[in-house]
């Protein structure tokens, strides 16, 4: 008997501990979650924070936040500022805030033009997930995996990574009024892109934001 019933305890806490689990990756994110990183993020646009905290908390439901990060970017604003963040959900903390590039045929100071289609050269928007490192001719990079049909599924047979470029730096935004365009790609200061990498590969959000109709009005994530 005693040993029945220490096997029913067993199996009730393993229930437990899976709803416990599955509880917490589908948390909706807090107001006090908002909250704090609005006040750390002052630059960062209220709405866009909220649609990105939406599509984090959907796909989260699906399964595919396999870490509690999320990236932000706000391809709204010029190159030449900083339009990228990078949030510890659980932990309600920014943790990086910096310069990001767009692709050649989205535009030069200002993202304009955003495509799906191999060759463009554009940027794609909408919610992507992280994918793995690997060393790359431009150094420690990493692959991207778009989870919106039609707006950025292409990206990873497109090769659109997130990867180190010289042509990402403050001297040259300051000078130039802009930074480097890629052919597509997340590029970023090679000061700062070894650290984001590590931090939000294998799994973690990266929601890219424009405020385009068709995609805004189809994407499954809002």
């Amino acid at each position: 008997m005693k040993q029945n019933f220490f096997k029913v305890l067993i199996l009730i806490g393993l229930v437990i501990s899976f709803l416990g689990f599955s509880v917490y990756t589908q948390a909706k994110p807090s107001g006090e979650l908002k909250s704090d990183i609005k006040s750390q993020s002052p630059e960062l646009n209220p709405h866009i924070l909220d649609l990105g905290l939406e599509a984090y908390n959907k796909a989260a439901k699906k399964g595919l936040a396999k870490k509690h990060y999320l990236t932000i970017i706000d391809f709204t604003k010029p190159s030449d500022e900083k339009r990228m963040w990078v949030i510890d959900v659980d932990h309600h903390k920014t943790l990086f805030h910096t310069l990001v590039s767009h692709g050649k045929g989205t535009g030069m100071r200002w993202a304009k033009h955003f495509s799906n289609s191999f060759g463009s050269k554009e940027s794609s928007l909408g919610l992507y997930q992280a994918g793995n490192s690997y060393i790359g001719h431009r150094g420690y990079s990493m692959r991207l995996i778009g989870l919106e049909k039609g707006f950025n599924n292409n990206v990873f047979a497109r090769a659109v990574v997130m990867h180190p470029a010289w042509y990402v730096s403050d001297k040259m935004a300051k000078s130039l009024h802009r930074i480097g365009r890629s052919y597509g790609c997340t590029a970023l200061s090679p000061k700062v892109s070894k650290p984001i990498i590590k931090t939000i590969k294998d799994g973690s959000l990266i929601f890219a934001y424009y405020p385009d109709k068709k995609w805004l009005n189809n994407s499954k994530f809002l």
